[in-house]
């Protein structure tokens, strides 16, 4: 589906463009309604934006309602210009102290932003929250309302199975891996390290990115791209923290992120020798 050469010729520039066509075609299939950030700590206060890349199949977004799960208490949405704000509100089974001692008997049920945003712009939705106590991931489902039909992100995944295994995948916050957290270990994982300035695996094997890899939580290396390159498989039992994150693949396999962009190896690099698997405008080495 994409290159997976260097040589330059047009066979290899038919594959870029329709590698590309591909993409933007994706639509609303790729363009999640995503929480940054994705992580914080159980209990904690939290601010952050409900990012929106895309419209709906072209058509420009006129509203995004989200769902707040009942463990959150005390949210506020951020003012927006040229936006309005309705808060929807539902009483709490019992009071619970706020701010300056005083109770707080109902909670924000859901929030909805009505405006206008052109389907070639991105944009960001604030909310300041207080977390539920809980670890695990707080999913917060969205509508993202169009000019012309609607995208549902509200496909919660089933426990083990990956964010991205599910066709509209709620925007969500993991709990327990951001600031304040249990802590991670102090360096990358897997027995990953630094090596020549960039990042490599524990045998001294470079690691890439994918320029094609602009979707948080998807990887878009698949078909011929896996013929030269290898994602950077996660072993049993690890978690993702910090900057470290884990993604899934659509053959079921798990990956290492850092900084959301996959990691890869180069099938023809050799531990400790210089790395070749770059390729103009496609791979970086990661670092």
């Amino acid at each position: 589906m994409y290159p997976v050469n260097s040589k330059r010729c047009p066979a290899r520039l038919i594959l870029i463009f329709a590698g590309a066509v591909t993409l933007a075609g994706a639509g609303s299939a790729a363009a999640h309604v995503v929480m940054v950030p994705d992580t914080a700590a159980p209990g904690a206060p939290y601010v952050g934006v409900f990012r929106v890349s895309h419209g709906c199949a072209g058509s420009a977004t006129t509203a995004l309602r989200v769902e707040l799960p009942p463990g959150v208490i005390g949210a506020k949405p951020q003012a927006k210009a040229g936006w309005t704000v309705e808060i929807e509100r539902e009483p709490l089974a019992r009071p619970v102290m706020g701010e300056g001692g005083k109770p707080i008997t109902t909670r924000v049920k859901a929030i909805t932003w009505r405006g206008h945003l052109p389907d070639d712009q991105f944009d960001t939705f604030g909310v300041m929250m207080k977390l539920p106590e809980s670890r695990g991931p707080l999913y917060l489902p969205a509508i993202q309302s169009c000019e012309v039909g609607a995208n549902r992100w509200t496909d919660i995944p089933a426990p083990g199975q990956a964010w991205h295994g599910v066709p509209s995948p709620a925007p969500v916050i993991t709990l327990g891996d951001g600031d304040g957290a249990a802590a991670g270990p102090s360096g990358p994982p897997d027995g990953l390290r630094m090596a020549g300035g960039a990042l490599a695996t524990a045998a001294g094997q470079p690691l890439y990115t994918f320029d094609w890899d602009t979707m948080k939580g998807m990887s878009h290396c698949v078909g011929e791209c896996l013929m030269t390159r290898r994602p950077l498989i996660v072993k049993p039992g690890a978690r993702p923290y910090g900057d470290w994150s884990i993604i899934g693949r659509k053959d079921g396999a798990l990956q290492w992120a850092y900084r959301d962009k996959p990691l890869y190896t180069f099938r023809g690099d050799a531990p400790g020798q210089p790395p070749k698997g770059e390729e103009e405008g496609t791979w970086t080495l990661a670092k």
